[in-house]
């Protein structure tokens, strides 16, 4: 989803810098789509120790937030996330920067965290 959107300042119309994350959460959501992938550069959402978390329910996924465990780019990633779940049946956070990581995730639900 591309993050540059018309909108209006006042009464002039002028570029927006949207959060991608945060617009792909409400498209997923408003289109009720089957699944939300996001694509990033690293392989999902990681506890303090440093370890991959396969899977988060909804409760999980608020306390990571609320904890400041997520940080960075990762934060508007999991609201958008938590936000589509009201229609979508599936969120999924992957690392993009690996070969093929959309296509395993989409053949097999490989990596990441959903």
């Amino acid at each position: 989803v591309a993050p540059i959107s018309r909108g209006l300042v006042g009464e002039k119309a002028t570029l927006l810098n949207v959060n991608g994350d945060a617009a792909a959460g409400e498209i997923a959501k408003a289109l009720t789509a089957r699944k939300l992938i996001f694509l990033t550069d690293v392989d999902g959402i990681y506890d303090r120790s440093g370890k991959r978390l396969p899977k988060l329910s909804i409760a999980e996924a608020k306390r990571i937030l609320a904890s400041g465990i997520a940080s960075g780019g990762m934060i508007p990633k999991i609201e958008a996330c938590l936000k589509a779940l009201a229609t979508v049946s599936l969120a999924r956070i992957i690392d993009g920067t690996k070969p093929h990581a959309l296509l395993k995730e989409m053949a097999n639900g490989e990596g990441g965290t959903s």
